[in-house]
């Protein structure tokens, strides 16, 4: 397609052909309270049919001291994969599997969390250092885990080495006091990265890609930049990896890791860059990307091979397809609010402020909408957000809508909100209602 040749082109990752190199990096959901539920699987296949090329699921727990939003070290996970893979193969969508430990973040119920060394977390807990028992025991963990995502049909698997977790404890000299074999020098540190990356590789065999997700830090003292490029280069030179995927930010800085609508698109790329150039493996980098053609930008300026539009793809699962089609004008947008991904999930589980259907596709998904049977005449009162969403889906299931607005234009409160600092984004969904019910015949009646 004229103007996005490099995101819509093809690419291959050991072998393994992606369709695209629009990505969905790894982000935690709780869709299944832990397992991989009908609601996750149906979250997924419908970005599967919006034609996303890679999708990375939430990282997986790969032992039981490090409970996440899925949890991956039973075998009973297995035929829940094959479940997954049978809804969004059709689609052509490829899917890996993310293998994390929190570390510190977040311990098993009534256990300290487990860390390199003993010290306080984030969350001021004090934390439980690993034995050398419990290293290689966590290194064997990482490994069949990444055996159950294959043998669940999978296509490939990422270590996660960012955001301050497990492995990055282990790297970083303020979290690793220890003074055995995996503490103290550089290669002290990295000892039980490689080793980790060593297993899983053993694994999968070495035609499965297999890729690792780093991230500087962006702090006085925190692995930046700098101490990146001393640790990618030591991954590279052990050839067990397929693609980097290069993220940003800690449990320190969390608002760098899902950067709010003051971002601009591409704000980690000036920390990402400088470690994509280390290689010319596969690349995949983020940082509020929204559309295609931004995302074929940072690829056609040589920063990456792929692109992450995570959040995007939430607001919209499409946008692919809409894209491909004609139809970019009915996108809808993320707005970087972070109020349903990241609020969302922190109060229980994902949802997203601008599309309702997000993590609720087998309820609520537009395409279960069905035309009615006898058409009547709505009037809406109230051209705000939840005015204009409410024409929207009377007039898509074939009513003949009018909307009666006081004011002299559309939006409501978010009219004013947009005029705050920093906070311009979050009209753009008042923008897009605006457009789909003018696009959907919808009367809208001002001053009235």
């Amino acid at each position: 397609m004229k103007g996005l040749e490099h995101v819509l082109a093809p690419i291959q990752i050991n072998g393994l052909e992606i369709k695209n190199r629009v990505v969905r990096t790894a982000h935690g959901t709780n869709l299944g309270g832990g397992d991989l539920s009908d609601d996750l699987i149906a979250y997924h296949a419908a970005r599967a049919r919006g034609g996303v090329g890679l999708s990375m699921l939430e990282a997986s727990g790969v032992h039981p001291s490090g409970p996440m939003t899925l949890n991956a070290w039973d075998d009973a996970i297995v035929p829940r994969y094959e479940a997954l893979m049978r809804a969004v193969r059709p689609h052509g969508m490829r899917v890996f599997s993310q293998l994390n430990h929190l570390g510190s973040e977040l311990g098993a119920v009534g256990e300290r969390p487990w860390s390199a060394s003993e010290l306080t977390s984030a969350s001021g807990q004090p934390t439980h250092a690993m034995s050398v028992g419990e290293i290689q025991g966590m290194v064997r963990a990482f490994a069949d885990t990444a055996r159950r995502a294959l043998e669940g049909g999978l296509d490939g698997v990422e270590v996660h080495c960012a955001h301050g977790y497990l492995i990055q404890q282990f790297l970083s000299p303020h979290t690793n006091r220890r003074e055995d074999d995996y503490g103290g020098h550089f290669e002290n540190r990295m000892r039980f990265y490689l080793e980790v990356l060593r297993a899983v590789r053993d694994a999968i065999g070495p035609a499965v890609p297999l890729g690792t997700r780093v991230g500087p830090h962006n702090r006085a003292d925190g692995l930046n930049v700098e101490e990146h490029r001393e640790i990618v280069e030591r991954v590279l030179r052990e050839g067990l990896i397929d693609y980097l995927n290069v993220s940003h930010g800690s449990h320190q800085n969390p608002h760098k890791i899902i950067g709010a609508m003051h971002e601009p698109t591409g704000y980690e790329l000036a920390h990402s860059a400088p470690l994509t150039k280390l290689t010319q493996l596969p690349t995949i980098v983020t940082g509020r990307f929204r559309t295609l053609a931004e995302a074929d930008r940072a690829i056609a300026d040589g920063i990456a091979d792929m692109v992450g539009m995570t959040r995007a793809h939430i607001a919209e699962p499409e946008i692919v397809r809409k894209t491909i089609s004609g139809r970019s004008a009915e996108i809808r947008p993320c707005i970087g609010c972070n109020q349903g991904c990241v609020g969302g999930l922190a109060m229980g589980r994902l949802g997203c402020t601008v599309n309702v259907a997000a993590g609720h596709e087998l309820r609520l998904g537009e395409e279960l909408l069905q035309r009615a049977a006898a058409p009547k005449r709505v009037l809406v009162i109230g051209g705000g957000p939840a005015g204009m969403e409410a024409a929207r889906v009377a007039a898509l299931r074939g009513h003949r809508v009018t909307l009666a607005e006081a004011e002299d234009a559309l939006g409501g409160t978010l009219r004013i909100a947009r005029r705050a600092p920093h906070h311009a984004g979050i009209g753009d969904i008042a923008d897009w209602l605006a457009r789909e019910i003018a696009r959907l015949g919808v009367e809208v009646r001002l001053g009235c």
